[in-house]
């Protein structure tokens, strides 16, 4: 039986490119000390005899030569192994990094050209109105309203992992997955607007957000593979807390309407989806930008519980760690690729699926029974101003 005594250890990571991320890894000094608590032989020939002869020496034989092996294995892993892991981490976040290019607006004849919408703009002024900084149920009170006044959002059910990565050291592979995130700060509003024209058919929309603590749970595999892991996959279960500051988010979307028949309508029957979803041309609403910035502040990896030994848990935190910081220039940008990216696509199907049904669902009303007047985008407050100043009474 063998213990380990003693045990030191660094890597260092190399790093490169614009922006900066870990390009390599290399393992340090590397010390070991292991105490032989058992030395058995079992047989009756003259080579047991010997072997029983010589135990005294070859348990200093084994204290001297097994950790200088242990090391040499280690530094090896490091230094081909992680530094492989590492370069198939950035080939993964490549595409995640420049820069979403900006929608080009399109013209289309016979369609709303929103910057010239009165209704919308008379919309814009009043939800700037009513749920701006200044007033009484801006964003933030909103959103501690329906969240009970903890400005909090838990998603507790996730199940999302990445398909195994290697082979690592000596045939293994590693995975990760998400199983719940939770976001705190959501009431911190500082600015934004809701709906707003951008160019003839696009409209956008941002917000600001002071600060951010995000909390993600997931888990860390070691997948069966060659002579360290025989008997089942070994897990190890983490928690990441980070904080971000200078949040927003903004979005630029297409939504191209029948002007004839939108022209139509009166406000009332504007802000109706029974009214407004047949007006959609096809392929006429639809996500074309989302943006993602903050800034990362600090981030605390703690383990939970999970099936790895003290020295193997703690030595995955300590990577963890190790590349999350590598990571923190890169990974602002990762973030705001996978929204425009994946979940830019995941949006629009969702939204493709919401106008249909709505198309099917709800019908358009009658006009609001009430003599039409003429809308002006500067005009004083209507009845849509009205009705929504009723609501914050």
């Amino acid at each position: 039986g063998l213990s380990v005594s003693s045990a030191r250890g660094s890597i260092s990571l190399t790093s490169s490119g614009t922006p900066r991320r870990p390009s390599g890894a290399a393992a340090g000094a590397c010390h070991l000390v292991l105490e032989v608590d058992t030395l058995n032989f079992t047989g009756k020939g003259l080579v047991s005899s010997l072997l029983r002869i010589l135990k005294p020496v070859l348990v200093g034989a084994l204290k001297t030569v097994l950790p200088k092996e242990v090391c040499q294995q280690v530094n090896a892993a490091v230094d081909q192994k992680l530094t492989a892991a590492i370069q198939q981490l950035n080939n993964i976040m490549e595409p995640l990094l420049p820069p979403a290019p900006r929608p080009q607006d399109p013209v289309i004849p016979g369609t709303v050209q929103w910057h010239e919408s009165g209704t919308l703009a008379q919309i814009d002024a009043a939800l700037d109105r009513l749920l701006g900084p200044a007033s009484p149920i801006n964003v933030g009170h909103l959103v501690d309203y329906f969240t009970n006044g903890t400005g909090v959002v838990s998603i507790a059910r996730l199940n999302i992992s990445t398909p195994p990565v290697g082979p690592l050291l000596n045939g293994t592979f590693l995975s990760a997955g998400l199983s719940a995130v939770r976001i705190a700060g959501l009431s911190s509003f500082l600015n934004g607007h809701l709906v707003r024209p951008y160019g003839n058919q696009s409209l956008s929309a941002y917000v600001d957000l002071q600060q951010l603590n995000v909390s993600l749970q997931g888990h860390v595999a070691v997948h069966n593979g060659g002579p360290i892991v025989k008997d089942g996959d070994l897990r190890e279960d983490f928690r990441v807390d980070a904080c971000l500051s200078n949040v927003s988010l903004g979005s630029i979307g297409l939504a191209v309407l029948n002007a004839t028949t939108f022209n139509a309508l009166d406000d009332y029957q504007r802000l109706h989806l029974g009214c407004l979803a047949p007006l959609v041309l096809p392929g006429g609403l639809r996500f074309t930008q989302l943006l993602l910035g903050l800034r990362l502040g600090a981030i605390d990896i703690r383990p939970q519980e999970g099936g790895l030994e003290a020295q193997l848990d703690e030595a995955i935190t300590q990577t963890l760690t190790l590349l999350t910081a590598a990571y923190s220039e890169v990974l602002p940008l990762v973030s705001n690729g996978l929204l425009a990216g994946p979940g830019r696509r995941a949006l629009n199907a969702l939204l493709e699926h919401s106008l249909a049904h709505a198309t099917t669902q709800f019908h358009c009303p009658a006009p609001w029974p009430r003599p039409r007047r003429p809308v002006a985008a500067a005009a004083a407050p209507t009845a849509l101003l009205k009705w929504l100043e009723h609501l914050q009474v």
